[in-house]
């Protein structure tokens, strides 16, 4: 993996614009492979959520609901060019294709499933294949006032003709006042047997689940080994007064900035 992959694979959300800017400052030379890097990484692992009101597209870019030079959504029934580095769509025409049988019922499915759980700035895609369906969610919350944003993306194939269904979660937080701190979490779902009627729920029931054991390492983090961090009498015998702000403390003035 090059040095230029390795630093687009690290983009936290919604900062792509500013990162991909200032690669190219750096790396002028490297242009037309930063680019390349950016948009076989977004097709392929960090699809984009697209809204242009104008035109009524809420859609997701990625390798899935790619046709030809254009980008597809069933719901809208709308396909689009996209411009990666301004992260807008363009040319939007309306277009037409035969789905599945089964395609309306789970579709409806996926979408009340996702009303009741990912209430901020989401879209869910179901794009059949010849042998089945893949499902996309994709939930993003970008908050740079409060110094943090964050995306959550699910995807899972469904073959019909295998009764399997596999895939995968990934959550993306990036936290930013007086310092940098990255959550990246990830879980897969490995091929289990279901049927077309089935899918939302084994859906449903990976993504609590994932959740549940989320929380439940996070609580552990800050009540045990954080915790257990905190040695009652360091080197120089005095106890930390934890209860004071930690910026009255070397390491606290050196992360948020204090010393110079």
């Amino acid at each position: 993996m090059s040095i230029i992959s390795e630093f687009v694979q690290d983009i936290p959300p919604g900062e792509a614009k500013p990162v991909i800017r200032d690669l190219k400052l750096v790396a002028a030379e490297f242009g037309a492979e930063i680019k390349n890097e950016f948009e076989t990484h977004v097709l392929n692992s960090d699809f984009h959520l697209v809204q242009d009101t104008s035109q009524g597209l809420l859609a997701i870019v990625s390798r899935y609901t790619q046709r030809g030079t254009k980008f597809i959504d069933y719901a809208s029934n709308l396909k689009f060019h996209y411009d990666f580095v301004d992260q807008k769509s363009m040319d939007t025409e309306e277009f037409s294709e035969d789905i599945l049988p089964e395609y309306n019922s789970v579709d409806k499915e996926l979408e009340k499933y996702t009303q009741e759980h990912f209430p901020d700035s989401y879209k869910v895609v179901l794009t059949p294949f010849e042998e089945g369906f893949h499902v996309i969610i994709v939930d993003v919350r970008y908050n740079d006032k409060n110094f943090y944003n964050g995306k959550w993306q699910s995807f899972y194939t469904f073959n019909r003709v295998k009764g399997l269904i596999s895939g995968q979660v990934r959550i993306k937080i990036h936290y930013y006042e007086d310092g940098n701190v990255t959550l990246n979490s990830h879980k897969r779902l490995n091929p289990t047997e279901t049927t077309v009627t089935d899918i939302v729920n084994h859906i449903k029931s990976f993504e609590d689940d994932y959740q549940r054991n989320l929380l439940s390492s996070f609580n552990n983090l800050n009540e045990i080994v954080f915790r257990n961090l905190r040695r009652q009498l360091p080197i120089n015998r005095s106890k930390v007064q934890w209860g004071k702000s930690i910026g009255t403390y070397k390491l606290g003035q050196d992360i948020g900035g204090g010393r110079e």
